[in-house]
């Protein structure tokens, strides 16, 4: 007696969950990118970096002493000592003044800007020099996973702000994660600006986003070409960073 088998379909792959996509690029970086490649999606990530950047700028707002930081960040400028008690006083009092709203400014459009500009950046470099033909939403939600690193340091930078006292922050260098902690108080300009970009977490942001592009299009852009050019630009723009303050001593 003849029997007959039925062929079962090949079920298609399921799409990871935007959650499951935020372990995922920690754990299982390729893989991940590669779904995020073929379902790009980016709300949940810079959602969740915009409420955290709020609560950092808060907590910023509520324990900074901003005429006294900026009484101390102006002293380092050359012509601080040719100016009159009358002229350090009405720049203190326009710095106090318009720094907290543009702090606020940044902790609520901050992520998303950043992630637009740099999106824009690559989408335009790996479709001009590897011919990936990427669409916009590819890059853009790859940027979007590749700051899961910003957001445990945001989650990290909560805990810091809410142990510190009133007056005891410093924007510039609030957790010990870059080479600008290690620098002797003193240094040069250049010196903190060089530093403050060698930061663990940005570092480890650009190693996901070369991942994240190389699974996009592995047949256009290799570990090697993502590697060229993320890196490539960052050292453009860190020479740009650096020279400037090299130059205006800020």
């Amino acid at each position: 007696m003849a029997t007959t088998t039925t062929a079962v379909p090949d079920q298609p792959p399921q799409q990871i969950s935007s959650f499951g996509r935020l372990f995922g690029v920690l754990f299982n970086p390729t893989a991940t990118f590669r779904d995020i490649a073929k379902w790009p999606t980016w709300l949940v990530p810079l959602a969740l970096l915009t409420v955290l950047s709020i609560g950092v700028g808060a907590l910023i707002s509520q324990k900074m002493d901003w005429p006294g930081y900026m009484r101390q960040q102006d002293t380092k400028m050359s012509r601080w000592d040719q100016m009159n008690d009358q002229q350090k006083e009405q720049m203190v009092d326009a710095q106090v003044k318009w720094t907290p709203p543009i702090t606020w400014i940044v902790a609520v459009a901050g992520p998303i800007i950043f992630a637009l500009l740099l999106s824009l950046i690559y989408w335009g470099a790996f479709n001009v020099f590897s011919s990936a033909q990427l669409r916009f939403a590819v890059p853009f939600s790859i940027v979007s996973y590749s700051f899961v690193p910003g957001l445990l340091g945001s989650a990290l930078a909560l805990i810091v702000l809410s142990l510190k006292r009133y007056g005891d922050v410093d924007p510039q260098h609030l957790m010990a994660t870059s080479v600008a902690s290690l620098l002797p108080p003193g240094a040069a300009p250049w010196l903190v600006s060089l530093g403050t970009s060698l930061d663990l977490f940005w570092i480890w942001t650009m190693i996901l986003l070369v991942i994240g592009f190389s699974a996009a299009n592995p047949k256009k852009i290799s570990k090697g070409t993502a590697f060229s050019v993320i890196f490539g630009l960052w050292f453009v723009y860190l020479a740009v960073k650096v020279g400037w303050s090299a130059i205006s001593g800020i």
